[in-house]
């Protein structure tokens, strides 16, 4: 599939997963300001003293600043509570859900801190439940005062929550614990866990191109993460209203993106839906920086957002219906809650609501990413998975195949060479047959007819031998090579060539030629041999000479055997074996031969092409 919607078949242990998530996300939404510790010594303090730079007065906490309590740049307000105690000595602390945007807290003049590190207006920390502990020196018999500094900026809702004044430890483990964990912890593992997954989403888009899913999804979670981190951050290294824009427009892009996400899922991210999405979220970022982050602007930027959510969970639902996968289902009913949450946030974002919950969008989106990441990398998962066993089946199918190939290749070489041995002993039987053998033959009658001599026996006998000796010689290896046959075949004929008043000589020029196969070999000897004969038999010719010389060039071998004979005449000449023999021997050579004689003598050529013989020995 390129870039289309990615099928996911979902185990029920997704539903199970999915249920657990989603109980999670409520979890922030109930109790947040319900005290568990219980008993005289815990003491929630709801009346407030409020001094701003303009009057002084009497409030209810939790508190809500109008923007007439402070600066427009930003300014500090102050609210003073009393607190009575009869034990001083009781290791005390402060519990306080919501100090916004920055606070810092004295006891009786004692400072016990701010929320975090550096001065409050470089801090944003309204998010974060705080603990300030206490020791017993700074408590009094009867009554005590405890101030709260508040950094309020036009770009959030300002104020303070009610105070929680108890012993250290129930308060720690009751409320401090448990809210910090439900309004950060949480939401920080959930955003580790999408960063995470969608890094490996990225990954996998750069690996495979085609599938944009993989890339929507993964540059979704990471602006997902970044506009978390006003929650997980207290103290930004970025100037605060850098840092402001660079919250809420990445939320924006975050809800862009998450659209372009659910399309290509559900294989509808076709472009102008993508570009639209994308130039809106650019030109809202530039608004937002030009207003300097002003509240009512942002909330009239995310209402074509929450109508686009709208028509998404509507069409998503519908798409679901057509396909009827599990997880195009599930896809959907997580979907269904972004565009109710998202006008719970818009109300609170305006100023409605309570001013101590949460923002219910940063838990479902980060459970939805989740979702939607599970489904998508368990997809992959199950498509490697799936790959991995047809590789397997595969290789499995490949192995049988060499195999087979491999038993075939054997059983066709085991043939091959069972046809070699037999041709080779056809041919040695072929050429014993017309050789020596049938020498033998005909010596024997002769011998037993008396019609020669034992001298002309003897001759013929000598010749046999020498027919079978250059039938060994030339069939047991070629390493010697042409040349030595040649000098060999002419030291034995040396005798017989000097009885008939023949003087021979030799002109080789073979260095460096190719070795030829003993076959080969042998059919050029057998032809010198029956040139040789044929001189001293029947030329009555005073001179043989054998001229053999090879081109490294044209890779050309030429041997030429002539004498100074009588010749004969073409036209009276019999029929014979020996002259057949050659032809025959030329031909299964592949070779060229040419016959010439005249009164002068007759000269025999032959022409090879080594470089055929050698792929031949291939």
């Amino acid at each position: 599939m390129t870039g289309g919607h990615r099928r996911c078949e979902t185990p029920p242990a997704w539903l199970r997963l999915w249920a657990t998530l989603a109980l999670l996300m409520t979890l922030p939404l109930t109790g947040a300001q319900a005290a568990v510790v219980e008993g005289d010594a815990v003491v929630r303090l709801t009346r407030a003293t409020l001094q701003t730079a303009a009057s002084e007065r009497n409030v209810t906490l939790p508190h809500v600043l109008d923007q007439s309590d402070f600066a427009p740049e930003g300014g500090v307000v102050r609210y003073r509570l009393t607190v009575d105690v009869t034990d001083p000595g009781v290791d005390r602390a402060l519990y306080i859900v919501k100090m916004s945007r920055s606070g810092q807290v004295w006891l009786n003049g004692h400072n016990l801190g701010s929320c975090g590190p550096l001065a409050m207006e470089r801090l944003r920390c309204m998010h974060q439940p705080k603990l300030f502990r206490t020791s017993p020196e700074h408590w009094r018999a009867g009554s005590n005062l405890i101030e709260v500094q508040v950094f309020a900026t036009h770009r959030q809702t300002n104020g303070l929550s009610d105070i929680v004044v108890g012993p250290s430890d129930p308060l720690f483990s009751s409320l401090y614990r448990t809210q910090f964990m439900l309004r950060v912890n949480s939401i920080g593992a959930l955003g580790w866990l999408t960063l995470s997954m969608g890094l490996l989403a990225i990954l996998v888009f750069l690996t495979q191109r085609s599938e944009r899913l993989y890339g929507w999804y993964g540059i979704t979670c990471m602006f997902g993460f970044m506009s978390n981190l006003n929650i997980l951050v207290t103290a930004p290294t970025l100037p605060m209203p850098l840092f402001d824009w660079l919250i809420f427009s990445t939320r924006l892009f975050f809800v862009c993106l998450l659209g372009v996400t659910y399309l290509s899922y559900f294989g509808k991210d076709r472009p102008v839906f993508v570009r639209s999405l994308v130039v809106y979220a650019l030109a809202a970022s530039v608004v937002i920086w030009m207003t300097r982050s002003d509240p009512q602007v942002i909330s009239v930027l995310y209402m074509p957002m929450l109508v686009v959510s709208l028509l998404l969970a509507v069409a998503s639902i519908r798409w679901a219906f057509v396909s009827r996968s599990k997880g195009d289902w599930l896809m959907a009913s997580s979907f269904l809650i972004m565009p109710v949450a998202g006008f719970l946030d818009l109300s609170r974002l305006m100023g409605g609501g309570a001013f101590t919950g949460t923002y219910i969008l940063v838990y479902t989106t980060a459970v939805t990413l989740a979702l939607m990441g599970i489904g998508i990398l368990g997809t992959l998962s199950l498509a490697l998975r799936t790959t991995r066993d047809m590789s397997q089946i595969l290789q499995r199918r490949v192995d049988e195949r060499e195999a087979e190939l491999r038993e075939t290749y054997r059983k066709m070489m085991e043939a091959e060479q069972q046809r070699a041995r037999s041709n080779e002993r056809s041919r040695m039987l072929q050429d014993m047959h017309d050789g020596f053998l049938s020498s033998l033959s005909l010596t024997r009658v002769a011998l037993t007819s008396a019609a020669i001599t034992v001298q002309q026996a003897a001759t013929y006998v000598s010749e046999c031998i020498d027919d079978l000796r250059l039938m060994l010689e030339a069939s047991a290896s070629e390493a010697d090579g042409l040349e030595s046959l040649l000098v060999d075949l002419y030291y034995r004929y040396r005798s017989r060539l000097a009885s008939a008043a023949i003087d021979s000589s030799r002109d080789l020029e073979l260095e460096g030629m190719p070795p030829l196969p003993a076959t080969s070999l042998l059919q050029i000897m057998r032809i010198v041999q029956e040139v040789t004969n044929n001189s001293v038999r029947h030329s009555a010719a005073s001179s043989l000479c054998v001229q053999a010389r090879w081109s490294a060039e044209t890779g050309q071998l030429a041997l030429e055997l002539r004498d100074n004979g009588n010749g004969f005449q073409w036209a009276g000449l019999r029929p014979g074996r020996g002259m057949a023999n050659m032809r025959n021997r030329a031909r299964a050579l592949g070779a060229q031969l040419d016959i010439e004689t005249d009164a002068g003598g007759t000269r025999v050529r032959l022409s090879l092409h080594v470089g055929a013989q050698q792929m031949s020995l291939g």
